[in-house]
């Protein structure tokens, strides 16, 4: 990297020292020394909502580790224009430069090396709301279903914490389920390792019964025993990526966000099952001891330490070489917004400072915090500070900072030290804050306590008072009037037991829970049934508290009552709701995999038969006539086959427009004919009132039990797959599943996740199929084609993965980069100045429904500097009248813009002539299918006549596509065709080659059409 006019950056981090973040910091330093940058280290806690605006006056860009800051605190340093990179996932929908490692790959990685010494369970373990670890997981997931491995129960455990005690939590719920997993990735090397802690102590031997493996390649991982596997990736690379991305921003900060993707390399434990020994870093591996102890020490507090700040400048004279000045401040002002600072302790090189002698640095607005004047005087350029925000219940109090400087002579652990030194001096801070609030409000218990009987008469529920000793209870009048008793009853009964109107099914539950409170301070709370005054069973929810004497011994209990009977019932309507659908009143999909395990289990030699019905193109029809025609459709539908189906049949719906039947058969053949009589049975029209008949055929897939699969899972992947199969086939009607399936999914699956990272890995580039003059013979624009070659799969079909973009939602990052790289290249023709030349792009439907598509292609209009009236872009019919409304109006404001719109594929469907009077065109491509047999005498000649004669009418230019003969070329001339485009004059070329054939002065005319 080179030098950079950035002189000062922020680092926002939950935690600045020890086990990840601790590396990640000390190499951003180091890279920062190395530019001679000032670092702005604001470590911001465990909080997720951290907005204060401290230092944006000092900085010139930042960096945000993970989810240090709210997302309106990043919208603020992007509204100041100062260059920030995120490292993680965490800001994922902000448009912002990232650093991110490759999930995929790492958690790949290692479960083909756990699935290749013979795992075939598997669980994850990991914090999913951290959007980096939801990553993981579902690459986890992915690979799960790649391998067809069946999950288990516990196949994912979320916990609550991504450190030692998150991994013994997710022990503990594991060993609470008789199918345990033999391998386990966890989201961390901190989980792995209180995960195998736990594991060891209940008796489990790592690795024989079962394989740990981490994440991260930490120092603790190699000096942990037994080692831990671990998925690697470089520290160094993640700061140095940043600090790229930084610079390259500064520089030309109109450019659109980039990503770096950080290598993540499995490596496996020298005492594991598995082959191969990792290698790891033996400075990495000489600071174990002291992470481990750092991260332990994060939770309590040195005894050496008080709240004064002068206490413990006093205590940590070992600093002297670096330390330069120090301060604690307090939020004064508006405490909403927090826009005030007053220092009241203050340091400079060890010693004192008086701070009312200096008004400029008694009080500062937040974001000139620390003041200028302190860090001018004490701080060299390439030094850094560390601020630590105070918080008092969860809210900011006030700043901690120190100022250093660090270079290659400290020592590392000397670092290490003072960072987790002051993150415990913050600590103590906030609980000595604590203390004090607390003390000041313990004088007003007594007065609530005295209290509480008036104001808990205005509770909604009823009151009691239960005399342990003689079993007698007191309600109040409200209790009464929520057991049916009037006025004259009530005194009835006041005298009698606790137990006197439950239910004798719930007594001894309440008996059991009032034992566990009084004898174990369990916390009361009980559901039970009363019968009320006018007979009446209803259900009650009561809680309460236990009052002793001053021995111990509970005397009385108090508590609350209320009546919950309308809940409960409302709970069970929504218990309901959970296993049926509402539109069809069919069993969902919950209910679907219990089912067939049921049936399983029921008659394990019974044949059975898994039907996975879906409806041919019902999301067009859904979109074209409305949701209301959707429904009744899928209600008609679900008449229909409960009609057609026998007693034995379990049928439900399974998703949007897909339905599955489970079946009892003697053979395949069987399965066969009653898939083909659902599919006749769904061809039955829907007539509405207002007399249109609907219709709508389907396609089904079939999976056989014990013939194909013998899990509820694996049966409805391999139903699943036959379907799709079917459609792709023609639509209406069946396939039988067979292994081969399997295999084309797997190839798949492979090809979806190497193309998730085809962009990263610089594995794109463009083609272009020149378009020629039938009048001039001259080159006079390009189709731009999109090609993949992977570097794992070698050259990929566009039939194959452009399909596949288009179902899984990546078609619209990929057709930007097309744009984007096709634009770069039009723009470097427009600048040569050589005649005008048009770039055709294809754009999908799924890009044009993308809300985002429009602001995406003028940004990069205006980054790249392109005439945009050089740019056509074609669309499709299918994609025109997806929704023709939106489509009409994102059209109108492309052409605005100057660029052309060509329909593409012209005459293949039913509404390409209403689409030429609804959209702005400018030009029509005719489809090859009608060049293909041209004759003068053939139907397709007068087609192709007929769609130029009304082109030309409407002043649109005719292109005609798939031009492969000489003979095809005189007809296109002979039938007016402007623009010829196809083999006969060129596949497809690379730049290099269409700019050597065409470009060169000797062959601009590139044949004369006569």
């Amino acid at each position: 990297m080179g030098g950079s006019t950035i002189r000062s950056v922020a680092v926002f981090t939950q935690v600045a020292h020890g086990y990840y973040h601790g590396d990640l910091c000390r190499e951003l330093l180091t890279i920062a020394r190395e530019l001679n940058i000032r670092i702005q280290l604001i470590v911001t806690g465990a909080y997720t909502d951290y907005d204060a605006e401290l230092s944006l006056n000092h900085i010139d860009a930042a960096i945000v580790i993970h989810d240090a800051i709210s997302s309106r605190l990043l919208q603020t340093i992007q509204t100041r224009k100062l260059p920030v990179v995120c490292i993680g996932n965490n800001y994922a929908h902000h448009q912002v430069d990232t650093v991110v490692i490759d999930n995929e790959d790492g958690i790949t990685q290692a479960f083909t090396n756990l699935h290749e010494q013979g795992h075939r369970q598997f669980t994850f373990v990991g914090n999913l709301s951290n959007l980096d670890i939801k990553q993981r997981c579902d690459a986890f997931r992915h690979c799960q279903y790649a391998y067809g491995i069946e999950p288990l129960k516990t196949d994912v455990i979320d916990v609550g914490s991504l450190s030692f005690f998150g991994g013994e939590q997710a022990a503990n719920r594991l060993t609470q389920f008789s199918a345990m997993p033999t391998a386990v990735l966890c989201a961390n090397d901190l989980v792995a390792i209180g995960l195998i802690g736990q594991l060891q102590q209940l008796g489990w031997r790592i690795p024989q019964d079962v394989a740990v493996v981490g994440f991260d390649g930490s120092h603790i991982a190699a000096t942990h025993r037994p080692t831990i596997s671990t998925i690697d990736h470089d520290y160094f690379a993640t700061a140095d990526a940043a600090f790229e991305l930084l610079l390259a921003r500064h520089q030309q900060p109109q450019q659109t966000p980039q990503q770096r993707l950080i290598e993540a390399k499995f490596l496996a434990a020298q005492s594991s099952d598995l082959t191969e020994r990792p290698v790891f870093d033996d400075s990495r591996e000489a600071q174990g001891e002291l992470a481990i102890r750092s991260h332990q020490a994060y939770f309590s507090v040195h005894e050496s330490l008080r709240s004064s700040l002068a206490e413990f400048i006093s205590l940590n004279h070992q600093f002297g070489e670096f330390m330069r000045f120090a301060c604690l401040a307090e939020w004064t002002g508006d405490e909403e917004h927090h826009h005030y600072l007053k220092i009241v302790e203050m340091y400079g090189d060890f010693n004192a400072l008086d701070v009312a002698q200096d008004a400029g640095t008694c009080h500062c607005l937040a974001e000139h915090y620390p003041p200028h004047a302190l860090t001018e005087k004490y701080c060299q350029p390439a030094s850094q500070v560390l601020t630590v925000p105070i918080r008092l219940r969860g809210e900011l109090w006030g700043a901690l900072t120190f100022a250093a400087r660090f270079t290659p002579a400290n020592k590392l652990d000397l670092y290490h030290q003072f960072v987790e030194l002051v993150a415990q001096l913050s600590q103590r801070i906030e609980r000595d804050l604590l203390e004090q609030l607390a003390n000041r409000h313990s004088k007003l218990t007594d007065r609530l306590q005295r209290r509480l009987q008036s104001v808990t008469q205005t509770a909604s529920g009823g009151l009691w008072e239960w005399d342990l000793g003689n079993d007698t209870v007191q309600w109040n009048e409200r209790a009464l009037e929520l057991f049916g008793f009037n006025q004259t009853e009530q005194p009835i009964c006041q005298q009698q037991s606790f137990y006197h109107y439950m239910s004798e099914a719930d007594v001894a539950i309440v008996k059991r829970r009032v034992e566990a409170h009084i004898n174990h301070g369990m916390p009361f709370s009980v559901n039970f049934r009363m019968q009320c005054q006018d007979g009446s069973i209803r259900w009650f929810a009561a809680t309460g508290e236990a009052i002793v004497d001053g021995n111990g011994i509970a005397k009385r209990m108090l508590g609350n009552i209320k009546d919950v009977t309308d809940k409960r019932k409302n709970n069970q309507r929504f218990q309901m709701a959970a296993s049926y659908d509402a539109t069809t009143g069919l069993p969902n999909r919950s209910m679907i995999s219990e089912q067939i395990a049921q049936q399983l289990s029921a008659a394990p030699e019974q044949p059975v038969a898994v039907l996975q019905v879906g409806l041919d193109r019902f999301k067009h029809l859904n979109d074209r006539f409305g949701h209301e025609i959707g429904d009744k459709l899928l209600q008609h539908i679900a008449s229909v086959l409960k009609k057609g189906l026998r007693d034995s049949d379990f049928f439900a719906r399974f998703s949007g427009d897909e339905f599955i039947c489970l079946c009892l058969v003697d053979n395949q053949r069987q399965a066969v004919m009653m898939a083909n009589r659902l599919i006749k049975l769904i061809e039955q029209p829907l007539t509405m009132t207002f007399g249109v008949d609907f219709y709508v055929t389907a396609s089904a897939g079939i999976a056989l039990y014990p013939d194909h699969a013998d899990t509820p899972a694996n049966l409805l992947r391999n139903a699943d797959m036959a379907m799709q199969q079917a459609k792709k086939s023609g639509r209406n009607q069946s396939v039988l599943f067979k292994q081969s399936l399997r295999l084309e999914h797997n190839v798949r699956a492979r090809i979806d996740h190497e193309l998730r990272k085809a962009i990263v890995k610089n594995e794109l580039s463009l083609v272009f199929q020149p378009q020629i003059s039938t009048v001039y013979g001259e080159l006079v624009g390009v189709e731009a084609l999109l090609r993949w070659q992977s570097s794992e799969l070698g050259a990929v079909s566009p039939a194959e993965f452009i399909p596949m973009a288009e179902e899984n939602g990546q078609i619209v990052e990929l057709g930007l980069w097309v744009l984007k790289n096709a634009c770069m290249v039009l723009r470097q023709w427009q600048q040569s100045q050589r005649r005008p030349i048009n770039m055709s792009v294809n754009v999908s439907a799924g890009q044009l429904t993308d809300p985002n598509f429009l602001k995406n292609i003028t940004d990069i209009i205006n980054a790249t500097g392109v005439d945009p009236t050089g740019l056509t872009v074609e669309i499709t019919e299918s994609t025109a009248i997806s929704e023709m409304d939106n489509v009409r109006n994102l059209l109108e404001q492309m052409s605005s813009l100057g660029i052309r719109i060509a329909l593409d594929d012209f005459g293949t469907g039913f509404s390409s002539i209403s689409l030429l009077r609804q959209l702005p065109f400018d030009s029509i491509k005719i489809d090859r299918s009608f060049l293909s047999n041209l004759t003068r005498e053939s139907q397709d000649w007068f087609i192709v006549k007929a769609i130029q004669d009304l082109a030309s009418a409407l002043g649109h230019e005719v292109v005609a596509e798939g031009v492969e003969t000489n003979q095809q070329l005189s007809l296109t001339r002979e039938l007016q065709c402007d623009v010829v485009q196809g083999y006969v004059f060129s596949p497809p070329l690379a730049l290099n080659e269409l700019e050597a054939r065409y470009f060169l002065p000797e062959n601009r005319k590139i044949r004369r059409i006569s």
